[in-house]
This record gives structure tokens, C-alpha cells and sequence, in this order.
């Protein structure tokens, strides 16, 4: 008799696995190799912001809520990722603060986030960032992202992470049979928060990988590439725990704090332009706007003050 697994393998792997078994050609080793592909990228997610839509922007209350939403995604190969904790062991080595145990971006002094900044820039990473403008959508409800959720409060924070892997899955995906000769999946850790658990984020990417199988995506332009995305690989560690997800912390509130005023009305995009050499190109056009760095809704950097719009500018290229 033979057995077929069906979740998440296609028709073809499935004939392949049937003809195998039947015909004991192959070991079950090789045989899981073919239909459940290795890890070939850990991709870190982290964001800087507030998630909340229906209380006041702090642009309109000082007690209010962010105005923008960054979140970000560091990218490396499976083969480096034992490197990460010697990398954040090496940056905060040059701090001189002996009893400091993990970065958190914020809390850092001006010259120690040029500092931070100035060395990812120089790491073997890839960065994404995707940046939500509030404003607009103050009040708004994502109707099918939220159905399909039992936690109806993360419909917001899956909908971004939704922006940021699809641009992620797309590049491993272009990069898989280049660094391994096989596809490769990507391992996604999550830093945990509150509100959000993985649950809510686990069925959210279910729900998006049935509409992509059944071509009812709502929104076409872009699909992850499930080739190398599963929801399967998808994790979520507090952020001192894990030395990848302080570099996302580093990538997202460094664009954070070039979009957001502070409450003194400035913008600080430095940190952020100093990520330029790690920030990734779209495979076929090689822009960074609109894939390493992605803004919505795309028509309101031409509404914003030259101060926000600068950091904008410099990545629209």
C-alpha cells in the first residue's frame, strides 16, 4: 500500500514519492530531502512602531500612538547564521560597556547607532523594510486579513509581515538555485510581542497559501514564493534571546527614526542611509525602492515634508 503526504507537496513531488516507495529505489532519507527542502536562509523580522489604528497619532495627542509602522527583515544564509551571535559579541565589544548582554537600537547614543549602523553595513546580510503610513488608514479594517484570524487584533502586523515576505520569499527564491544548486527554504523567526502570537501568524500565511493555491489572492501583484516560504518554518523568540532579531531591531528602528518625528518634530534618516550597501535589489530590475524598501500606501512620500521624504529619496534609486 502506498502513502501519500498531501499537506503543502505538490501533484509532481507526490508522483514522485508514490513511484519510490513503490519501487524502493531510494532511502526515506533522500526521499523527505526531495519533499521537505532544507533551510538555506534565516530571515530575522522585527519592527519599531506601535500597531494600533483607532486611538489618536501622536502627530495629533503627545499621548498618542506612533504615526508610522516600520518593519524590517535581516536576511542570512543558513551557513552564517552560527556566525550571528559573534557578530553582536564583536559590535558591543566596541561599546566598552562590559556588562551590556544585548543592543536594543532605541536606548543607544547617537554615536553608538552610527556605530551599530556602520558595522551591519558591512556584515553578509540582506535587508528589507517595509514602512506604513497610519494616517490614512486610522479606523481601517482589513476585512479578509482579519477573517482570517482568530486574533482579530493582528490583522494589521500580519498584513505587514505579509508585504515584507512576500519581497523576502522572492529573493531567496531568486537566490536558491544560484547558492545551493536545490531550493532552500527560509526559516522566519519572529520577535515576540504582545498581541500577536504565532498562532495568528501561522494561520494568516495559511489562509494566504489557499487563496494563492486556488488563484483567489485579493491583491495580485505580488505572492510569496512558496517554493521556499513555509508556514511550518515560522517561529517567534523574545528578542533578547536571539542575536538576529536585535539586528532586525536595528534595521527597523533605524527606519523608524527616519520617517517618525520625534516629539521635538525631528527626523533623523542617517542611521538608515548608512544600511544602504546591505539593503536589497529587486532580481530582474535591481531597484531597492519598492522591494528592500517598500512604503505605504506608495503615493504619499510626494505628501509628506522634505524632512520625511528625504530618507525616501535617497532609497528611490
Amino acid at each position: 500500500m502506498v502513502i501519500l503526504p498531501t499537506a503543502g507537496v505538490d501533484c509532481r513531488a507526490l508522483f514522485a514519492y508514490a513511484i519510490l516507495q513503490v519501487y524502493g529505489i531510494l532511502g526515506i532519507g533522500f526521499i523527505l530531502d526531495i519533499l521537505m527542502p532544507r533551510t538555506g536562509y534565516v530571515v530575522y523580522v522585527d519592527e519599531a512602531g506601535d500597531d494600533g489604528l483607532n486611538r489618536p497619532l501622536r502627530s495629533e495627542d503627545p499621548n498618542g500612538v506612533s504615526e508610522w509602522l516600520v518593519m524590517s527583515a535581516v536576511v542570512v544564509r543558513e551557513s552564517n547564521a552560527q556566525l550571528v551571535h559573534a557578530w553582536m559579541k564583536d559590535l558591543i565589544s566596541k561599546f566598552d560597556q562590559h556588562q551590556m548582554t544585548h543592543i536594543h537600537f532605541r536606548k543607544l547614543r547617537h554615536d553608538k547607532k552610527i556605530l551599530t549602523c556602520t558595522y551591519l553595513s558591512d556584515l553578509p546580510i540582506r535587508i528589507f523594510s517595509v514602512l506604513s503610513h497610519k494616517k490614512n488608514m486610522k479606523n481601517y479594517v482589513n476585512v479578509r486579513a482579519r477573517e482570517s484570524q482568530k486574533n482579530k487584533t493582528a490583522w494589521f502586523y500580519c498584513w505587514m509581515s505579509r508585504l515584507l515576505l512576500e519581497r523576502v520569499s522572492v529573493f531567496c527564491g531568486s537566490r536558491t538555485l544560484h547558492d545551493y544548486g536545490e531550493p532552500r527554504s527560509m526559516r522566519v523567526e519572529f520577535s515576540d510581542r504582545g498581541g500577536v502570537n504565532l498562532q495568528s501568524i501561522t494561520e494568516y500565511f495559511q489562509y494566504l497559501s489557499d487563496q494563492s493555491r486556488l488563484n483567489m489572492l485579493f491583491i495580485k501583484d505580488y505572492d510569496l514564493d512558496w517554493m521556499v516560504f513555509d508556514k511550518e518554518n515560522v517561529f517567534q523568540h523574545p528578542n533578547q534571546e536571539r542575536p538576529g532579531l536585535q539586528l532586525a531591531d536595528v534595521v527597523a528602528s533605524a527606519f523608524f527614526q527616519a520617517i517618525e518625528r520625534t516629539s521635538q518634530g525631528i527626523v533623523r534618516p542617517d542611521y538608515a542611509k548608512l544600511l544602504e550597501p546591505r539593503v536589497a535589489r529587486h532580481p530582474k530590475h535591481k531597484r531597492m525602492y519598492g522591494f528592500g524598501v517598500k512604503v505605504m500606501p506608495t503615493w504619499i512620500p510626494s505628501r509628506l515634508p522634505c524632512d520625511q521624504r528625504e530618507i525616501l529619496s535617497f532609497y528611490d534609486k
